[in-house]
């Protein structure tokens, strides 16, 4: 199922850093917004192009520590949802 969804990377990025994650997996990210594979690494390759995290491998992204006074931002992202 295709859902068009806007979702606030920014505060996506501030709960990791607050819950300590230092490295994240298009896999682990899709089984925690309960969206496809496919769509978290959409969604981690827009965090990564904002400066937020780097890629490591494949599938795993490390997050950056940076506070740069960031503001809120939204990416318009076409997301696929696991299938029940």
């Amino acid at each position: 199922m295709k859902v068009h969804v806007a979702i606030d990377v920014l505060k996506l990025y501030r709960r990791l850093v607050s819950e300590g994650t230092r490295f994240i997996t298009t896999e682990g990210l899709a089984e925690e917004l309960s969206i496809s594979t496919r769509s978290a690494g959409k969604l981690l390759s827009k965090m990564q192009e904002r400066g937020l995290v780097t890629k490591c491998s494949k599938s795993t992204y490390k997050i950056l520590y940076v506070d740069r006074g960031l503001k809120t931002n939204r990416v318009e992202l076409l997301l696929y949802s696991k299938s029940l």
